[in-house]
């Protein structure tokens, strides 16, 4: 089956990525990017990016293998533990 990652859907307090199967246009799954520690949301230019609180450290990206979400971060602001509790990125299914 082949399947994709159709796009960030906006307006919600959690990013929600949609996966679609291409050949049907069924969506197949959706995903809520989560970090430990904090949340995963998309800003006003439609950039996933990390929370923690209020606060931004870092920003996302997300990468479909094998029929499953992943995500990484692309840049990370700060220093410290929190970089690093924030460096693995965990897709739970919705």
């Amino acid at each position: 089956m082949d399947i994709l990652v159709r796009e960030i859907l906006k307006g919600d307090e959690f990013a929600r990525l949609e996966v679609l199967d291409t050949a049907t246009k069924e969506l197949r799954r959706t995903y809520q990017p989560r970090v430990s520690g904090g949340r995963c949301v998309v800003d006003a230019t439609g950039v996933l990016v990390a929370l923690k609180g209020n606060t931004l450290v870092g920003t996302a990206e997300y990468i479909l293998k094998d029929h499953h979400v992943y995500t990484r971060l692309i840049r990370i602001f700060g220093s410290g533990s929190l970089v690093n509790r924030l460096l693995t990125m965990v897709i739970s299914s919705a």
